[in-house]
This record gives structure tokens, C-alpha cells and sequence, in this order.
């Protein structure tokens, strides 16, 4: 992903339903930042990462969610 991506990544994973409430909002203050835009250059890619596995993370709950109950 580029760093581009970031704020559309970080809204979806925001919007997610298997996301926790404030999960964008508690993932910027991890890196002690209100925005994307502030995110220092040399954690840009520690950011992404994190972001990448959380969103995956949401995802993959509900994919298994959603085959469990058409099983």
C-alpha cells in the first residue's frame, strides 16, 4: 500500500463492524499523532503495517462470522 492509501485504509477500518469503537482514533494515539498526516516519516511504515494487520484482523472475523452461518 502506499501512504496515499492510508486515510481511506484507516476510514475502513474505522467503519468496520468487527472494528472496536475509536479503533482509528486509538491507533493514531499509539503513535501519539490526531492525524495521518503527522505520522513521522521513519514510523510510516510501523503505521501501515499495523494498520494492514488490524483491518486484516477485522476482516477475517467477519468472513468467518459470515461462513459460520451459512454452514
Amino acid at each position: 500500500m502506499s501512504w496515499g492509501e492510508v486515510p481511506a485504509k484507516l476510514q475502513q477500518y474505522a467503519l468496520e463492524q468487527y472494528a472496536p469503537t475509536g479503533a482509528d482514533t486509538t491507533l493514531l494515539n499509539e503513535y501519539g499523532v490526531q492525524n495521518v498526516a503527522d505520522v513521522p516519516e521513519d514510523r510510516r511504515a510501523d503505521f501501515e503495517a499495523d494498520l494492514d494487520y488490524r483491518l486484516g484482523a477485522c476482516v477475517n472475523l467477519k468472513n468467518s462470522t459470515a461462513k459460520r452461518w451459512t454452514l
